[in-house]
């Protein structure tokens, strides 16, 4: 399995925010440590598909707002497992 460079996929969940826009980037903080780990069959919806999610992450973070008010919002990332149909 080819691996790839943390900062790439980092830079791409960055470049997808749809606030990245509308916020300076050094008005963001990510706030690892509480992040929240779900361990439940889920299932997400894509393209009109179903998707089964077998763990997801709720990461944290802040930003300020162009009102200059912090804005606390999540990251939700979704592992894809067995178990799909």
């Amino acid at each position: 399995m080819p691996t790839i460079d943390p900062k790439v996929l980092g830079q791409l969940i960055f470049d997808e925010n749809p606030y990245s826009t509308q916020v300076p980037p050094k008005s963001y903080k990510v706030i690892i440590e509480e992040t929240e780990v779900a361990y439940r069959e889920l299932e997400w919806y894509f393209k009109n598909g179903e998707n089964y999610v077998a763990k997801a992450l709720r990461i944290p973070y802040t930003y300020t707002d162009k009102n200059g008010h912090e804005i606390r919002d999540y990251l939700l990332i979704g592992y894809e497992g067995g178990g799909g149909e």
